[in-house]
């Protein structure tokens, strides 16, 4: 699994709604595994105020600081799914 491609990829909405988060931290999780998806297939930052890994890690604990690993290891726990 080297070499992911994002826009291969979609966000899996089933893996976020197993989490027992109200309303609006869904939302930011969901808007943040986009973001990352989008900083990661155009290479622009999606805004200059929120780092998309910081909010992630708000929920994730153990994410690695670089955003080709954190993706890969997002992919890998089923937070994104391979598109059809």
């Amino acid at each position: 699994m080297t070499n992911l491609n994002p826009r291969e990829y979609a966000v899996n909405d089933a893996k976020v709604d197993e989490w027992t988060i109200n309303n609006i931290q869904r939302l930011q999780m969901s808007t943040a595994l986009n973001g990352l998806k989008l900083e990661m297939s155009t290479g622009m930052k999606l805004t200059a105020k929120a780092n998309v890994l910081e909010v992630l890690r708000r929920y994730i604990f153990s994410l690695p600081r670089t955003k080709k690993r954190a993706f890969r290891i997002l992919v890998q726990n089923g937070f994104y799914k391979k598109r059809v």
